[in-house]
């Protein structure tokens, strides 16, 4: 399996196709995600904030790892993996 962009697929579809806009996005919007979008939503949720994981709390504002606002993570799965924050 592979992930496509929906947008490239889309123009493709415009250009080699007599189907009108609206029929392309009923079309792509039938096809299944590449992920389960409530099972990521759910895990999202169960993880523990940085201050529930560390001792020390000023390790949150020092902390090496990239870190995302678990309510934007979320947005963005219900976008269904578009990042438009």
């Amino acid at each position: 399996m592979r992930l496509c962009d929906i947008v490239d697929i889309k123009s493709a579809f415009m250009e080699k196709t007599d189907l009108s806009e609206e029929e392309i996005q009923t079309i792509i919007d039938d096809i299944p995600t590449a992920f389960d979008r409530d099972k990521v939503i759910e895990q999202l949720e169960e993880y523990g904030t940085c201050e529930d994981k560390c001792s020390n709390k000023s390790c949150c504002y020092s902390c090496k790892d990239d870190v995302i606002d678990r309510s934007d993570a979320i947005d963005i799965v219900e976008g269904g993996g578009i990042n438009e924050i």
